[in-house]
């Protein structure tokens, strides 16, 4: 087979891949899942503000750039307020996305290589799920792979038009993605790695002026809807675990286990990672290692334009300033998706010629049905999404005049954005006169947000946690308060207060009649006689 009649194979192969990409991303977006609870607090703040109102800080500790904001907006004022138009918006960057790298991986690696990354970008678990959630986080894909094309530009050609396109690039990348100083720093690195641009006299100058416009959006940022100390002081509690430590050894050991995590969520995902051997992931790390040092030693531009942005990310995760986990680190997916297949090409050169073929179809198909085989898990996989819609239609039609209802902490946004936002708010009980959590013919009480013995509020940890005894006996006074003899008890995905709520209304009094399960809500039924 000729070089020509080869690469027409692989064009042909990568347009399949990439139908299959969008097709799953489209089932994605189809999925009929409710809103979680970090969607609908970005959903309430859409809808509670105007684009004017989107310059303040968000509310309840959320983080959205501008532009993401100002799209949400746009969409739902045309379509509506329903889950399919908020998640519009990032089905269209996820799918631009996988276009543009399956072109960027045409420009760095070789045509089989090319393709193998298109393919594990296509098939990516964590890519596809980010393909369809309301927030901004598919736009730091987006945004890192539009600069990184743009700076190959002008490696290659460092005309006029070459750096207006990549200042145009960071700036759209500052308005619609968080990430962007990471990755935009980091173009800016490889600039100053290419030599024809290094020789530049002007080059600084150059490269100051085109981002120039980029710094000012992010400015804005700052100034705006980024400019809230609680917020800050918040993530930095929540995302404690996930910041390098300052400790030489530690950070070194942590650093490890976020590459695998990271590499697991990029390319398999946990179901897989698990049924292999041992160390494989371990052997695809370090695959990844050797295709950048490799890379690095043909073009070390691209190998910086590749890697600066999550060494960047590193050193403000040391500072306190970005947490490394998975979902904030989507603008270093590039680095995950080229270094492994350019591995993967550098160890099929060291057979002889006559295997060379061979072994790249081997490892690129093992790759490929490792990645394929776990994606019907991943998809099925839904722990975030809880049945609040079903939960809401069984209370409107169950409930006694007058009940009360209690909504766990993690249930009440969701439950206030079906009530007073959703398009089928009335069929789900809502009360029209309310733009809160007011489910119609009921005493609504929505939970606060548990406090727990020895931890910061609102730190998130898989440790094993005990809820304060104040505070749980400060929230069964707040529902056995309520003048009504029916209760509904409806708890979310949080153990503690599922073991210790229930227990403490028996010990006050409560008669549980009934429990069930409904896709995550716990849902319980008292009748509430003696009050002590």
């Amino acid at each position: 087979m000729t070089e020509r009649q080869r690469s027409r194979w692989f064009n042909r192969l990568e347009l399949l891949i990439l139908a299959v990409g969008i097709g799953l991303r489209v089932v994605r977006f189809a999925d009929r899942r409710p809103l979680w609870l970090d969607e609908a607090l970005l959903a309430l703040n859409i809808f509670r503000r105007h684009p004017l109102g989107y310059l303040h800080p968000l509310d309840d500790n959320q983080i959205s750039p501008l532009g993401f904001l100002w799209g949400e907006w746009i969409v739902t004022e045309l379509a509506g307020n329903g889950e399919k138009a908020l998640r519009f918006l990032p089905l269209v960057a996820a799918i631009a996305a996988l276009i543009a790298f399956a072109r960027l991986a045409r420009r760095i690696l070789e045509p089989w290589a090319a393709f193998l990354a298109t393919a594990l970008a296509s098939l990516s678990p964590l890519l596809i799920y980010y393909s369809a959630e309301v927030k901004s986080y598919g736009f730091d894909w987006l945004g890192a792979i539009l600069v990184a094309h743009a700076t190959l530009t002008v490696i290659e050609n460092a005309s006029r038009d070459a750096w207006i396109r990549w200042g145009l690039a960071a700036a759209l990348s500052a308005l619609v993605s968080t990430a962007a100083p990471f990755f935009i720093a980091g173009s800016a690195l490889a600039l100053l790695a290419a030599p024809h641009v290094r020789r530049d006299p002007h080059a600084f100058i150059r490269i100051a002026a085109a981002g120039t416009p980029a710094a000012l959006v992010f400015g804005l940022h700052l100034l705006t809807v980024y400019r809230s100390p609680s917020t800050t002081s918040f993530m930095q509690v929540y995302w404690t675990e996930t910041f390098l430590v300052q400790s030489v050894p530690a950070a070194l050991r942590q650093a490890a286990l976020i590459v695998h995590g990271f590499w697991n969520a990029v390319l398999f995902g946990d179901g897989v990672v698990e049924a292999l051997p041992r160390r494989t992931m371990t052997i695809v790390v370090a695959t990844s290692a050797l295709g950048a040092f490799a890379l690095g030693r043909r073009s070390l531009p691209t190998a910086v334009l590749l890697l600066a942005p999550a060494v960047l990310a590193a050193v403000a995760s040391l500072a306190k300033w970005w947490p490394l986990t998975p979902r904030l680190l989507l603008f270093a997916v590039p680095a995950v998706l080229v270094t492994l297949p350019y591995g993967l090409a550098t160890m099929a050169r060291l057979a002889p010629r006559n295997a060379r073929i061979p072994v790249q179809v081997i490892l690129s198909v093992a790759l490929i049905v490792a990645a394929a085989v776990g994606l019907p898990g991943e998809m099925r996989a839904q722990p975030r999404f809880i049945a609040v819609p079903e939960a809401l239609r069984e209370l409107g039609v169950r409930h006694s005049p007058n009940a009360t209802v209690y909504l766990s902490s993690d249930i009440g946004p969701a439950c206030t954005y079906y009530l007073a936002w959703h398009p089928d708010r009335a069929t789900l009980g809502g009360d029209s006169s309310s733009r809160d959590c007011t489910l119609r013919g009921t005493r609504t009480v929505i939970g606060q947000w548990p406090r727990f013995v020895g931890l910061a509020p609102g730190r998130a940890t898989r440790a094993a946690k005990t809820i304060r005894p104040e505070w749980l006996e400060r929230e069964g006074r707040r529902i056995l308060d309520q003048p009504a003899t029916e209760l509904w008890v409806l708890i979310g995905n949080n153990p503690e207060l599922r073991a210790a709520l229930p227990s403490w209304l028996e010990s006050a009094g409560a008669m549980r009649l009934a429990e069930h399960e409904t896709r995550g809500i716990r849902i319980l039924t008292y009748r509430v006689t003696d009050r002590k």
